[in-house]
This record gives C-alpha cells, sequence and structure tokens, in this order.
C-alpha cells in the first residue's frame, strides 16, 4: 500500500554531519555563579567562530572535550562555557542516581490542605489512652534553596531528608 509508505529525502543525518543534533549538553539547565549569586540558564548549543565554524572540539570523555558552549541566563545574558565547566554544572546538581537535588537553606513557612487532619479528629484511643495521631498528610513547607529560590515541598519529604532542620524549625 502506498500510503503505508514514508517518504524521505534520503539517509538518515549522521552525527558528523549535524553534531548539535546528537549534542548531549544542549537544552541542558545548569546554574553558574555570577556576580553574587547563583543563575540559572539554559545550554543553547555550541559557539562558533566568526566563519561559523564551531569552537572546541567535542569528545566523550569531558576531561578532553575542548567544545565551548553558549548558555542563555533567565535575565537574557548569554555567556560562553567550556564543556568540562557544563559537566560540572550538571553534576552539582544531581545525586549518585541522577537525581535533581538541591541543598536547603532553610524552611521559610507552613501551610495546610484541606486533607490535613483537623485538631478535633488528631487523637486515637490506644489502651484507654488519648494519643495525638502522628501524620504530615496535607502538610507543606516553603523552602528557601541555596540558589536563593523557593518552593512548597510535602512535610513527609523535609522530614525524611531534613528532620533536623525540621524539628529546628517546628520549635522556632
Amino acid at each position: 500500500d502506498e500510503s503505508m509508505e514514508r517518504e524521505t529525502d534520503g539517509p538518515a543525518p549522521l552525527e558528523e554531519d549535524d553534531p548539535e543534533a546528537y549534542d548531549k549538553y544542549i537544552s541542558a539547565r545548569v546554574q553558574f555563579q555570577r556576580a553574587d549569586m547563583m543563575q540559572r540558564g539554559v545550554v543553547k548549543g555550541r559557539k562558533r567562530d566568526a566563519d561559523g565554524k564551531l569552537i572546541g572540539f567535542a569528545h566523550e570523555n569531558p576531561i578532553l572535550d575542548t567544545a565551548i558552549y553558549e548558555v542563555e541566563f533567565e535575565d537574557g545574558h548569554v555567556e560562553a562555557y567550556h564543556a568540562n565547566r557544563i559537566v560540572e554544572a550538571i553534576y552539582a546538581t544531581v545525586d549518585d542516581e541522577g537525581y535533581v537535588c538541591q541543598e536547603v537553606k532553610e524552611i521559610i513557612d507552613h501551610k495546610k490542605d484541606g486533607t490535613a487532619i483537623r485538631i478535633d479528629d488528631g487523637f486515637v484511643m490506644l489502651r484507654g489512652k488519648k494519643v495525638p495521631k502522628r501524620t504530615t498528610k496535607g502538610w507543606q513547607l516553603c523552602i528557601e534553596w541555596k540558589d536563593g529560590t523557593t518552593s512548597w515541598v510535602d512535610m513527609k519529604d523535609v522530614k525524611e531528608t531534613n528532620p533536623v532542620l525540621l524539628a529546628e524549625y517546628a520549635v522556632a
């Protein structure tokens, strides 16, 4: 059936023909120290010279990679960074399993939603004694991260990852 056939303009491009199409760093979100604070940016592409040629040479080993990339920051400013700096910035924000992680600066606020247990429902009878229910359901904490950003996080997650910080916040 002719309708099932795909039209192609030839063979698929090779990595050598279009290195940016296969570049693992392009579109990566990174953070760099700029002026007096950490700022977030996105790797937009390889930097090119006046003749349009890519600057540096890519290598699978980041230490041997001399490629230079352009990073666009949230304020629109673009700066050039060597590949090894890009790799350092990526690895600085992920754990051993590849998950993005950030360092907590402090807990700055808390709130509850409609699923939090009400005070009058917060106890159970256990062997004839009134005992408080132990739950963090419905509670969120506003976390200030070391990069200066803030976000609301479920209390259960903070309790698991930063129990001392949560206890200090609770008694403050």
